[in-house]
């Protein structure tokens, strides 16, 4: 193991002469950590060393609460922080440890790399190591992987244990996600009669020729509710009651495994991983025979109606997800549009967007929508920014600027701001009094100043982080800067990282929202929008307009 000696001390930094923009990066990620440093004093105790800091300009603390540090795709705050520093915000990045910055040691070093170019200081508190020691890749290739070992050394035994208790015929049924069955004083599975009644109806239903759609009427109208307490039923509910083997008694494990330890994403057991079929492990509700029946009567059905959608999808796109997955919402139900495809087999398929609340039976007023006409609108709408880029940016800093979350919190810093420049007023009008009772007003005047700067600290924090509007429109010029011609396709543009979402406010009107919120079920979508625009298209001889444009938020 290799020994580190003290490489530089982060309090004692005096590289620069003026004063330098310093953030922490703080990261919360097991039970245990909780209980030695909770999330709350990391991001309190780097405030305070920060703002002591004469020569440091407090650029706030970015803190996530509960994440993976294997990658970095769902760590909203470090990649905020990360983009600040792209475009030239900070500095010096201050965290606990090479742990908490990141597991995965191709990603940090690749990470430390590029901030190093921009001239961004990252200081691992733990190590004591800074990345502009000449050492730092050695070092950081050796703890990054030692801690990415770790990481893979618990997910083996994880795996190496459940295989183990797979082979003994031991496993879990989490009863609240089947229904049918509870658990008993003893932890075993027991029949739960009343849900073992609609199981049975729905194998009943099945075999009598009711497809998902009709079974899920029958249960509806009759108030049966799912596992889960719902009244609705959906498609997948229902097809997953029929084709889980457990019913019969039996058990199918290692169905579905976690490919890598940085994987928390569960595909299924295609034969990389053996599988263990226990007979009789638990109180049966429907028998073998009928089960391979529905399952017989199922196959035949696939190959008779069978849709490739996710199958072309996963051949065009290389995913399961198309150019809309999870950026098109509804604004009716709050739910998203997903992609669809009519006439597969036809060389002329026609793709078309359908709200999630409608996948299995209409239940949301909004209708369903062109691909071609919506990236016939994202093209447009992003030509006419690219046209008016000036004006553009404009409206938009003037938007960011005036949103309401900001002007509260500056109104707020202010007037702390105020109420602690009076108390230290106060304090120091009186701090060479010595008797009893100017001295407890000296003690309350200490504690209150602590506490307005605390305030401050918060205060400020939210602003540099939460509602940085100059980092959010370097990054928007950034993006727009390599455009000056007109775009003709939807490809040539990253429209995701550039609009927050789009919203469907009805067929012939959809809304380009831009901003740093994301509570979209408080967004005003009467407001008159910014560049709009028209799109012509004809359906069975009937012409239309799709009226399209901005709103910040």
């Amino acid at each position: 193991m290799i020994e580190l000696k003290e490489v530089i001390n982060y309090k004692d930094l005096s590289l620069h002469e003026k004063k330098i923009n310093v953030c922490a990066y703080a990261r919360v990620s097991t039970s245990s950590d909780v209980q030695l440093l909770s999330f709350d004093t990391q991001v309190s105790t780097y405030t305070n060393e920060i703002m002591s800091h004469p020569d440091w300009n407090f650029l706030g603390v970015y803190a996530d609460e509960g994440k993976s540090g294997t990658n970095t795709t769902k760590r909203v705050q470090f990649n905020l922080m990360i983009e600040a520093a792209r475009n030239g915000l900070i500095d010096l990045i201050i965290t606990k440890s090479i742990s908490r910055f990141s597991r995965n040691t191709i990603d940090s070093i690749k990470l430390i790399q590029e901030l190093k170019r921009k001239n961004v200081e990252v200081f691992f508190e733990k190590e004591n190591i800074s990345t502009f020691d000449p050492k730092i890749e050695l070092i950081m290739s050796i703890l990054s992987g030692m801690a990415e070992e770790e990481s893979r050394s618990i997910s083996e035994n994880v795996k190496w244990g459940n295989t183990k208790r797979f082979e003994k015929g031991e496993f879990h049924v989490v009863t609240k996600r089947m229904l049918g069955y509870d658990h008993d004083e003893f932890g075993k599975l027991v029949i739960n009669e009343q849900e073992a009644s609609t199981v049975r109806k729905i194998y009943e239903l099945f075999l009598d020729g009711f497809g998902a759609t009709p079974i899920m009427k029958y249960l509806e109208e009759r108030n049966i509710p799912t596992t889960f307490g719902n009244k609705q039923w959906n498609k997948t509910a229902v097809y997953g009651i029929l084709k889980n083997e457990k019913y019969t008694g039996n058990a199918l494990l290692q169905k579905t495994f976690r490919p890598s330890f940085k994987s928390k994403h569960t595909v299924n057991n295609k034969g990389e991983l053996p599988q263990f079929y226990v007979v009789d492990s638990h109180p049966a509700i429907i028998s073998l025979a009928l089960f391979n029946k529905v399952q017989e009567i199922r196959k035949k059905k696939s190959i008779k109606y069978q849709k490739s959608n996710i199958k072309d999808m996963e051949e065009t796109f290389g995913t399961k997800n198309t150019p809309y997955t999870g950026f098109v919402k509804c604004a009716h139900c709050g739910k998203h549009f997903n992609m669809k495809v009519n006439k597969n087999a036809s060389s002329f398929a026609n793709r078309f967007l359908q709200c999630l609340s409608n996948a299995s039976k209409k239940t949301c007023v909004s209708d369903t929508l062109s691909c071609d006409v919506i990236d016939r609108e994202i093209v447009n709408q992003i030509n006419l920014i690219i046209k008016n880029k000036s004006t553009f940016i404009n409206g938009l800093t003037k938007a960011l600027n005036n949103d309401e979350r900001l002007v509260i919190a500056k109104q707020e810093l202010k007037a702390t701001q105020a109420k602690l420049s009076l108390s230290e007023t106060k304090l120091n009008e009186m701090i060479s009094e010595t008797d009893g009772f100017h001295k407890a007003v000296i003690d309350q005047l200490n504690k209150d100043i602590y506490e307005f700067k605390m305030q401050v600290a918060d205060l400020q924090n939210k602003i540099m982080v939460d509602l940085n509007v100059e980092n959010y429109l370097i990054r928007i010029k950034s993006l727009l800067k390599e455009y000056s011609l007109p775009i003709n396709s939807i490809e040539e543009f990253p429209y995701k990282k550039f609009f927050s979402k789009l919203i469907v406010l009805e067929r012939n009107k959809i809304i380009f929202v831009m901003g740093k919120r994301n509570d979209y079920e408080n967004i005003n979508l009467s407001q008159a929008l910014y560049l709009s625009g028209l799109i012509p298209y004809r359906i069975r001889k009937t012409d239309y307009n799709a009226e399209h444009g901005i709103i910040f938020f």
